[in-house]
């Protein structure tokens, strides 16, 4: 029996031995298999072309057996901000398959940041942001919170067919939402959505049929209002 276990103990000693020297000869003769298709896939559209190349271009030359994948996926998630996911695998025998996913922006936080559905915060450059998303404005920490009320206040207003665009929460927590016609409301730190909701439902009434705008209209009162007119 113990002949048996030297027997395979000498076999494992040679294949190991064999896969060291075929791998330590990869190393010095990476030519021999390198990679000679690198394909991008997903939704990376905000992600730019030229940024991927830098980022790919040193594993890709590593050839296929020592391209770091793992170490190229944790790089295009760090480096890229809009990247949400990204997975990297070999395809024999010379191709490299990079698979990302983009993160979505629902808002721009103070006028810097934007926000994905969920509140995450991320900073991609400001040239790369799209057009005509609500502004949102206050304490990053609160970033979710406030994405949160601009939703309430959001449907609130469409039952009037009026659109949010900006949502404040200010130092002292203070809340202020714009309208698209450029209406500031005033809501104060307590009972916010009752009130939006108050001025909604008398908006049409009271606005709507005058000959002047308001610049804003002020909701921190129990029951009533102050309205500050245009000139």
């Amino acid at each position: 029996m113990k002949k048996k276990y030297r027997y395979i103990i000498a076999i494992l000693c040679v294949i190991t031995a064999i896969a060291w020297i075929f791998f330590a000869n990869l190393d010095q003769k990476k030519s021999h298999f390198p990679i000679r298709q690198v394909i991008v896939e997903g939704e990376y559209w905000n992600v730019p072309q030229g940024d991927l190349e830098k980022i790919i271009a040193p594993y890709v030359s590593r050839g296929y057996f020592f391209a770091n994948l793992f170490a190229l996926q944790h790089e295009l998630r760090v480096k890229e901000p809009w990247v949400q996911s990204v997975s990297v695998s070999r395809h024999w025998p010379d191709k490299i398959v990079v698979v990302l996913k983009q993160k979505i922006a629902v808002a721009v936080l103070n006028n810097q940041t934007l926000l994905t559905p969920i509140g995450d915060v991320f900073t991609p450059a400001i040239n790369s942001f799209p057009p005509d998303l609500p502004i949102l404005f206050g304490p990053k920490e609160k970033a979710e919170e406030i994405l949160k009320k601009y939703v309430d206040f959001t449907s609130i207003a469409n039952s009037v067919d009026l659109t949010v665009t900006q949502v404040k929460l200010s130092a002292e927590n203070n809340w202020s939402v714009e309208l698209s016609n450029k209406i500031v409301v005033m809501l104060g730190e307590e009972d916010i959505l009752a009130k939006f909701a108050r001025f909604t439902k008398v908006y049409e009434q009271v606005f709507v049929p005058q000959h002047r705008e308001p610049s804003y209209v002020d909701m921190r009162y129990s029951h009533g209002m102050a309205v500050n007119w245009k000139s």
